[in-house]
This record gives C-alpha cells, sequence and structure tokens, in this order.
C-alpha cells in the first residue's frame, strides 16, 4: 500500500467538517502571501469524490493540486463533460 493512501471513506468524513466546519477566513491566515488559494479547494475535494465515487475507489491517494486540472482538461477534451 503506498505511504500516503487515505480510506476514501475517512477522507470524505473529513471533507464534510472541511465544508461545514473550518471556515475559509481561518485557513487564509496560513498563506498570507496567497490567500484566495483556498478559495478552490472544496471544490476540488467535490470533484474528488465524484471521481472515486464513479470509479469505486476504496483508497485516495492525496497529490499536487495540478494533477486535478489535467484530469479535467483530459476529460474536457474527449467531451466527458
Amino acid at each position: 500500500m503506498h505511504p500516503y493512501m487515505i480510506e476514501a471513506k475517512e477522507k470524505f468524513d473529513y471533507d464534510l467538517k472541511y465544508y461545514y466546519s473550518i471556515s475559509l477566513e481561518s485557513l487564509r491566515v496560513n498563506t498570507p502571501n496567497s490567500p484566495n488559494w483556498w478559495n478552490e479547494t472544496r471544490g476540488i475535494c467535490a470533484f474528488t469524490k465524484c471521481v472515486s465515487d464513479k470509479v469505486n475507489a476504496k483508497y485516495i491517494i492525496p497529490t499536487k493540486i495540478n494533477m486535478m486540472y489535467y484530469i479535467l482538461d483530459e476529460i474536457k477534451k474527449h467531451n466527458k463533460i
């Protein structure tokens, strides 16, 4: 098993807390040079959930955010959305 694998259910349980219990303002103080970076993170979490549900993933491997943009671009190229 990859050392950074997270069970999908565990990740999505955390995401619910991230959506409803943690304010973006409280996170922005941690990134004063790019506070708007956090604006997209909830959407990326939702994207991960949709894709992992579609493929019945049991585990999630955290990766760089730009990988999500690549996947989205590939899906658009093949007219899947």
